[in-house]
C-alpha cells in the first residue's frame, strides 16, 4: 500500500508541470507516455507467436503516432479522427500481412494490432484534444475516473462480498462497482459545480456523469480481459504497485472516448 501511494504521489508531481505549462509541452508529454503504452501493446503475444520484427513495429508506430497527434490544435472534437487517418491506420497495419507473411505476421495478429492501436491511440488523441479544447472538461473527465476507481477500491475492500466478473478481475465486486459509481459521480459533480459551475440541466448532467463512470469501469474490465487473454498480471512493471501505463489509464481511455460519444448530445 505504501509503495502504491508513493508511486501515485511521484506520478502526480511529475505530471503537474506538464498540465500547468500546457501547449506543446503537454502534447509532448502525452506523446512520450503514449510511446510507453505502445510498447506495452506491442509486447503482447501468445506463447506460440514470434516477436514482431523491427520493420513491422516501425510501421505500426507510425500509424499510432499519426493517430495520437491527429487534430493537434483541438479546435473541434469531431475533427480529431477522419476518414484520411482511418485509411492510413488500416493500410499501415494490414498491408504488412502481405509483405511480411514469411515473418508470421498473420491476419489475426494484424487485426489485433489494428484494434488495439485504434483504441489506445484514439484515447491518447482525446487526452490532447479535450485538454486543448477545454481544460475544465478535461479535469472533470479525469476526476470521474479517479474518484470512481478510488471509491470502488475502498468500497470493495470494506463491504465487497459479491464478485463482479471473477474470471476477468477476481478482486472487483458488485458493491465496489455500485458505490464507486455513486460516490465517484457525486464527487466529480460536486468538484465541477463548485470549482467551475455548469449551465447544463442537472438531471442530464448527472446522467452523463453516471454513464461515463460506468464506461470507465467497463474500460477497466476490458483491459483486464486483454490481460487474461494474454495471461499476464500487468501490462508492465513500470510503475511500482500500479503496473504499466495501460494499467493506470484503462478507465480514462474509455471515459475520454465515452465523452466523444455524449458530446454529440450536449
Amino acid at each position: 500500500m505504501k509503495k502504491r501511494t508513493l508511486s501515485a504521489l511521484i506520478i502526480f508531481l511529475v505530471i503537474i508541470p506538464f498540465l500547468l505549462i500546457g501547449g506543446k509541452v503537454y502534447a509532448v508529454g502525452v506523446g512520450l507516455i503514449s510511446l510507453l503504452a505502445f510498447r506495452e501493446l506491442m509486447t503482447l503475444k501468445y506463447s506460440n507467436e514470434n516477436k514482431l520484427s523491427n520493420s513491422i513495429l516501425a510501421i505500426n508506430l507510425v500509424a499510432f503516432i499519426l493517430l495520437v497527434y491527429s487534430n493537434y490544435d483541438g479546435n473541434n472534437l469531431f475533427l480529431g479522427l477522419n476518414y484520411q487517418f482511418l485509411g492510413i491506420l488500416i493500410l499501415l497495419t494490414l498491408i504488412p500481412v502481405v509483405i511480411f507473411h514469411k515473418e508470421k505476421y498473420t491476419l489475426n495478429r494484424a487485426l489485433r494490432s489494428l484494434g488495439l492501436i485504434f483504441l489506445v491511440g484514439l484515447g491518447f488523441n482525446m487526452l490532447i484534444t479535450v485538454f486543448n479544447y477545454d481544460r475544465r472538461i478535461f479535469y472533470f473527465l479525469i476526476s470521474i475516473g479517479v474518484f470512481t476507481d478510488l471509491f470502488a477500491y475502498i468500497s470493495g475492500m470494506l463491504i465487497g462480498k459479491h464478485k463482479l466478473i471473477p474470471e476477468l478481475s477476481p478482486k472487483k465486486t458488485w458493491e465496489g462497482a455500485i458505490f464507486g459509481t455513486i460516490l465517484g459521480t457525486t464527487s466529480a459533480i460536486f468538484l465541477y459545480i463548485n470549482l467551475i459551475g455548469t449551465n447544463q440541466m442537472m438531471f442530464r448532467f448527472v446522467l452523463i456523469t453516471v454513464f461515463l463512470s460506468i464506461v470507465g469501469q467497463l474500460g477497466d474490465l476490458f483491459f483486464s480481459a486483454v490481460k487474461r487473454e494474454y495471461k499476464i498480471k500487468d501490462f508492465s512493471n513500470l510503475i511500482p504497485g500500479h503496473g504499466g501505463i495501460l494499467d493506470r489509464l484503462d478507465s480514462v481511455i474509455f471515459i475520454m472516448i465515452g465523452y466523444l460519444v455524449v458530446r454529440m448530445f450536449i
